[in-house]
């Protein structure tokens, strides 16, 4: 909501705009009736499981190009047919495949977290500040959480275990909201900068346009001196 706020301020910057899908779409599917004993049947399998399972994926993906200051048309307009494919497949599907289509968007979406995050870490939109930290903290996490649940899937841990990928969203998105911050900030300091130039160009100028001023009077009087020998002589 205060992303969607500060969007409605300024409209032509659709960072703060993904930002709030994004993080309205992980509210969505964190939230304890879509799991577990009291979510309903409907959530844990079919079209309902897949659109909440990744309400949030797509939307983090366009927010992540934003954020790289990159607007990519045909691969955002393939992420989002990849979406619908795969929200059709689990409509058409039997509940067993159901469960290979969402493991296999699943890592799908991974990959390409992963890969935009590095991108944004290396970014220089990000050099040498502390957003970039939290970009690399945030891909570490990813990997660690998602080599944690593959292990779990293979069975070379206790199957008994809770699964931990979906928690690397939360620290996903907070690397994200550092960049958006970071970007403010940067912004803030810019336009006080430009300020502070600005005033001292305009000291400098009335210094001179006073000078220039002193000089035409200076001039005038001496010309009036001159008329004056020129009419006593």
């Amino acid at each position: 909501l205060l992303a969607l706020a500060f969007w409605f301020r300024e409209r032509r910057d659709t960072t703060l705009l993904w930002f709030a899908i994004t993080t309205f779409g992980w509210a969505m599917a964190a939230i304890p009736w879509t799991h577990g004993i009291v979510a309903s049947p409907a959530f844990s399998h079919g079209p309902l499981a897949f659109a909440m399972r990744f309400a949030y994926a797509a939307p983090m993906l366009v927010l992540c190009l934003r954020i790289a200051g990159k607007r990519w048309l045909w691969p955002e307009a393939g992420l989002w047919l990849f979406t619908l494919l795969g929200l059709v497949l689990v409509s058409m599907l039997d509940e067993a495949r159901q469960g290979s289509i969402i493991t296999y968007w699943s890592v799908a979406y991974l990959v390409a977290l992963t890969l935009l995050l590095l991108v944004l870490a290396r970014s220089q939109r990000l050099e040498h500040t502390w957003a970039s930290w939290m970009f690399a903290n945030a891909v570490v996490l990813v990997a660690v959480l998602n080599l944690h649940d593959l292990a779990w899937w293979m069975g070379w841990i206790d199957y008994d275990s809770l699964t931990l990928s979906h928690f690397h969203i939360p620290l996903v998105l907070l690397a994200i909201g550092t960049a958006i911050v970071n970007r403010h900030f940067h912004a803030v300091a810019a336009v006080i900068q430009a300020k502070a130039e600005l005033e001292a160009r305009v000291a400098e100028k009335t210094r001179e346009i006073e000078a220039n001023y002193a000089r035409v009077q200076e001039a005038e009087r001496e010309k009036t001196l001159a008329q004056e020998r020129r009419r006593i002589m």
